[in-house]
């Protein structure tokens, strides 16, 4: 199963067969993500592949089960239309809808387009990047911020992050190199 983020506001959950009784590469979308209000910039999966986090320009993380489920857990939004105004939609009811996931919390805390987050190597923590210049660390079983890194440099802000797990501690990069030190102080170079 892949997951993707897209700018149409949503995160989808997409099988791939590469069955060779066909074509080709063939794929289905399983399940969509509904939490945000902005485009999703990055998704990504925890190590054990149980968990996922979106990341958006509106400011938050979704925290989501991997898994698909049996129904939907969002009400189905129907548009109003103009009668007179109907087309056929080709293919629609050969294949099943994708279903509808709700996020198991939302992690709350930038105060600007969040750009990336990632799981630890654990799953019990996270840590994500965004507008607002800082790295934002997180607790993942309790849903809360735990530290926030304040980048010093105003003239860009973190978009990228990238983790090392080196022995017992983290490096983040994200427009420089962030490393904790004995008393839980953070610096930058």
């Amino acid at each position: 199963m892949i997951a993707t983020a897209s700018h149409d506001l949503t995160g989808r959950l997409v099988r791939v067969s590469l069955d060779s009784d066909t074509e080709g590469p063939t794929s289905s979308t399983l399940a969509s993500l509904h939490l945000h209000t902005s485009p999703l910039s990055a998704i990504a999966y925890s190590r054990s592949g149980e968990h996922l986090l979106t990341a958006s320009w509106d400011t938050l993380i979704g925290l989501w089960e991997s898994r698909v489920p049996e129904e939907d857990e969002v009400d189905v939004v129907e548009l109003q239309t103009d009668r007179r105004k109907r087309r056929k939609v080709v293919g629609r009811d050969s294949e099943p809808r994708p279903k509808r996931k709700a996020p198991l919390s939302v992690l709350k805390s930038h105060t600007a387009r969040v750009s990336k987050a990632a799981f630890s190597s654990t799953g019990k923590s996270a840590f994500s990047c965004g507008f607002d210049s800082t790295v934002r660390s997180w607790d993942v079983e309790n849903c809360v911020c735990t530290n926030t890194i304040v980048s010093l440099m105003l003239s860009s802000a973190p978009s990228t992050l990238h983790l090392s797990h080196q022995k017992s501690d983290y490096s983040v990069l994200s427009s420089g190199l962030f490393r904790p030190h004995p008393k839980n102080q953070w610096s930058t170079w």
